[in-house]
């Protein structure tokens, strides 16, 4: 919007007041003189009516009307009513006999539509009817009509009874004067009270603007260069100097000002130090809060060679840094540790108790134990020398993700969220042990859980059933859980999302009090043994490394002793026999594949070389019932694989011998 200056503003209100006085004063003025001169024009008129009916003899009017005839004196009546309709100047000036429908003309002035004796003419209208009425009667209230018609335009009319000798109205004398004379007068009246009220209403606007101008519109502007200048004269330690003298509030404003000015000149020097103060603190509070972001496991999936399970988790804190955190660290290669816990508190306190929760609770993690235990020894920990009155809830947990099979301690955190696979969501309720950090010597319990395929574990922070809106409502674990069911198929991050975007609707722009923490597992069952692959070159020394790595595939996969034996009975031969006659005198390469087998269990090993081809089916089994001294050199080796395999299977393929044995458990 356009701003305009105090001045004009001025100017436009004096404007605005000026008409409004002059059309009210003029209005009334109009009002007042147009009654006093139709007063005067009724007093008038009926003057003349009254003279006419006096003139006339009333008891010779009907037998005008009744014969038609004039006579003598018939005509000095005319002539009176000629000579002075003239000299009033008059429109009309008339005698009739009025009837029930229409009248009856008897004299009439001489004008351009005279009337002669004995002419009849209907009533104008209901109204002139009326008048005519109301006047024909003894001692008449004497009101003047006022009308307009298309036959004889704009007129005032007054209407006198004319009476016989016995009292009794016999007619009416009528006098018309054109209005339009009228207004024409009381409009030139009105003109000149218009002209003179308004002549006198600029005159004194202008010296009532001059005098508002000086005492408050120029101090104001003073005042308003004076709060300009200060923008950028506060900080160059400039005075101010406002030469006001107008003796009212004004001048005391001024002097206001002037004080106001010193006293913020030196509230900027303090706002500026604690301003600086302040930008260092909230810098220093940024780095802290990406520091402790840093500390927790950000990366996802963060085991991508796990396949057993996956996770998900989110930490935000109510201020720069927050009390909230979650782990999840690998003990070993099969278990799993899950943490998530809140300080009590907030700001960088609850943040730096939080580093050491998390970092006594990993630490001790990594050295062995059950949860309860590594609990117990982070409570010890935490509680010697400790002053200050913070604790830590925690909720942790221990799986073994080849088997699905986990231990928690919850210690006073909020209740974990299980959901089956293909099931609903539901909260794992038991009783829990105290809060980390409250006191010395604390015994924690544990509980047993087993995941199963397609399971997931939800865990979170009281930030998150304790969110409240504007009229201090909690969103809840109900809330919560209702729309975590009614996204069964959800991901793990879509479903944290889903919890987090559900928090915000509900609390619709309440301040965040706690920081909002939540991590979400999916369990997928124990990891499927991958396909091994080995290319080496064909030496016997090779053997004994290929042999381990065929060895860890078997014990993953369940293998017997006896079968693993027979095995690397048959791994040996083979590779023996690849590496001192596939390539002799060269050395070759030799690549072995070992698949696990499900359905039967067991595991299907392959040999692949270019050397020399060579079919080992083809060669026929020794006889073993013969003595030794008599047995054929040869063949016994691959005698012993056949009876140690339950399938073997060769092809020459691309200049490759690729042998596959196959061997059930």
């Amino acid at each position: 919007m356009k701003k305009r200056k105090l001045s004009v503003r001025m100017l436009e209100a004096l404007a605005a007041f000026s008409l409004l006085i002059i059309a009210a004063v003029s209005l009334q003025l109009f009002q007042f003189y147009r009654r006093a001169k139709l007063e005067e024009y009724r007093k008038e008129i009926y003057a003349y009516a009254r003279t006419a009916s006096d003139f006339i003899d009333g008891d010779r009017v009907l037998t005008y009307v009744e014969t038609g005839v004039k006579d003598e004196y018939y005509d000095s009546v005319q002539k009176f009513f000629d000579d002075t309709r003239r000299n009033a100047q008059m429109k009309y000036y008339y005698v009739f006999v009025p009837y029930e429908n229409d009248l009856v003309y008897v004299w009439d002035g001489e004008n351009d539509a005279q009337s002669q004796l004995g002419d009849r003419e209907e009533y104008m209208n209901e109204y002139s009817f009326n008048a005519v009425k109301e006047e024909f009667v003894k001692d008449p209230p004497q009101e003047l009509y006022v009308t307009d018609s298309d036959t004889y335009g704009f007129i005032a009319t007054a209407y006198y009874p004319i009476y016989n000798s016995a009292g009794e109205p016999v007619a009416i004398v009528g006098v018309d004067l054109s209005v339009l004379g009228i207004y024409e007068t009381i409009l030139r009246f009105t003109l000149i009270i218009v002209l003179t009220v308004l002549g006198i209403t600029i005159l004194g606007g202008l010296v009532y603007y001059l005098y508002m101008n000086r005492q408050i519109v120029k101090p104001l502007s003073r005042l308003n260069d004076a709060a300009k200048d200060m923008v950028t004269g506060l900080d160059q330690e400039k005075t101010i100097d406002l030469d006001i003298h107008t003796g009212d509030e004004l001048e005391e404003l001024a002097g206001s000002f002037k004080t106001m000015y010193a006293d913020l000149q030196e509230y900027i020097k303090k706002l500026s130090a604690v301003t600086k103060e302040k930008e260092q603190i909230r810098a220093e509070l940024n780095v802290a809060s990406r520091i402790q972001m840093d500390m927790l496991p950000q990366i996802f999936p963060p085991f991508p060679d796990h396949e057993s399970f996956d996770l998900y988790a989110t930490m935000n804190p109510a201020r720069e840094v927050g009390g909230d955190f979650y782990d999840f660290f690998l003990i070993d290669e099969n278990r799993l540790g899950l943490v998530i816990a809140d300080v009590s508190g907030k700001g960088v306190p609850a943040a730096l108790f939080m580093v050491i929760a998390k970092t006594l609770i990993k630490n001790r993690a990594m050295m062995g134990g059950g949860p309860a235990v590594i609990l117990q020894d982070v409570n010890r920990q935490l509680c010697e020398e400790k002053e200050s009155a913070m604790f830590v809830t925690v909720w942790f947990a221990i799986l073994d993700i080849n088997t699905g099979k986990g231990m928690a301690a919850n210690a006073g955190h909020e209740h974990p969220v299980l959901r089956r696979k293909g099931g609903n969501y539901e909260l794992v309720v038991y009783q829990h042990s105290p809060a980390l950090g409250a006191m010395e010597g604390l015994f924690f319990r544990e509980q047993e859980f087993t995941l199963a395929e397609g399971d997931r574990i939800f865990v979170y922070t009281d930030g998150v059933p304790e969110a409240a809106n504007e009229a201090n409502e909690q969103y809840g674990t109900d809330r919560m859980l209702k729309v975590m069911n009614a996204h069964p198929e959800a991901g793990l991050e879509e479903l944290l999302n889903l919890v987090r975007e559900d928090i915000n609707s509900f609390v619709q722009g309440a301040e965040q009090f706690d920081d909002i923490t939540m991590l979400a597992l999916d369990y997928y069952g124990p990891a499927k043994p991958k396909p091994l692959e080995i290319e080496c070159a064909a030496t016997l020394e090779n053997f004994t490394p290929v042999w381990e790595e065929v060895q860890k595939l078997l014990d993953q996969i369940g293998c017997p002793k006896k079968a693993a034996a027979q095995t690397e009975l048959v791994l040996e031969e083979l590779m023996s026999n690849v590496a001192r006659y596939a390539y002799a005198p060269d050395i070759g390469k030799l690549k072995v594949t070992a698949v696990p087998l499900t359905d039967p269990r067991g595991i299907a090993i392959t040999l692949q070389d270019q050397g020399v081809p060579y079919n080992p089916l083809e060669k026929e089994d020794p006889d073993v019932t013969l003595p030794v001294s008599e047995r054929q050199v040869g063949g016994l080796g691959i005698y012993l694989v056949k009876n140690n395999v339950d399938d073997m299977k060769y092809e020459y393929k691309d200049g490759s011998n690729i042998l596959t044995i196959t061997k059930y458990f």
